[in-house]
């Protein structure tokens, strides 16, 4: 059990990691003066973390289903 967690532990931490580099980036950019509401920096941060709770979802599900299952329902 020890070796999976760590191996698991390797995948995980550094791809949290960079998703919440990515969210400071987004959401530390200066706003650029656009179209109503397009444009804050928290619309873009707003819709980064959907797609950062997007893909941990799927990577979840694709965890718990297995490698085999998903690769057996890939075209």
């Amino acid at each position: 059990m020890g070796r999976r967690l760590l191996t698991v532990c390797l995948l995980l931490l550094p791809a949290l990691g960079l998703g919440a580099l990515g969210l400071c980036v987004v959401a530390a950019a200066p706003a650029r003066p656009g179209a109503a509401g397009i444009g804050a920096s928290t619309h873009f941060a707003v819709r980064q973390m959907i797609g950062l709770a997007l893909g941990a979802g799927l990577g979840a599900l694709a965890a718990r289903l297995g490698a085999r299952r998903v690769l057996a329902a890939a075209p």
